[in-house]
């Protein structure tokens, strides 16, 4: 193992890091500090791949220092806040009414001629898929009014749905 590459991926790229020869212990720790700091070439990558991880890694930190910001406040405590919460989401829950919204899907196909081609197949199931939406967005508006409430342990998918009814 004389003279082995452990970087193969970064010949004639101006990055170079082999075996020591045979000496002690202590040594080759401290050749292995001497390594040159990780970078995608290292693993075959071109450098943009580097450059792309670099952005996803700011952007999430990023996002989660905007979720660590404090929100607006109207200068009540955490009582009042829950309380006022509580209302909003009942509110929201009962003024939207969302289940009303929902396609009569039986009407629906009553109305279309029974000769349907594919564009009246195709609008039948995206009423479908949208009956179905609506569903989950009722049964989540629930589920946060109960959370409110007590009545059930808040998740963060609850508490997110909360902050995006603020």
């Amino acid at each position: 193992m004389d003279d082995f590459e452990l970087l193969p991926f970064v010949e004639g790229k101006g990055v170079s890091f082999k075996t020591p020869p045979p000496v002690s212990f202590e040594k080759y720790f401290e050749h292995m500090e001497m390594c040159p700091p990780e970078t995608a070439l290292m693993y075959g990558l071109h450098t943009n791949a580097e450059i792309g991880l670099g952005t996803q890694q700011c952007e999430y930190m990023f996002d989660m220092l905007t979720e660590l910001m404090p929100r607006e406040d109207n200068g009540g405590g955490d009582t009042e806040k829950m309380r006022n919460d509580e209302m909003y989401i009942s509110k929201v829950v009962g003024d939207w009414n969302i289940k009303e919204k929902m396609f009569q899907l039986i009407d629906i196909k009553d109305k279309i001629n029974p000769e349907k081609g594919p564009y009246q197949n195709v609008f039948l199931q995206e009423c479908e898929y949208m009956n179905y939406l609506i569903e989950e967005i009722h049964r989540s508006l629930i589920e946060l009014e109960q959370g409110i409430k007590g009545i059930l342990t808040i998740s963060e998918k609850m508490e997110s749905l909360q902050n995006s009814l603020n």
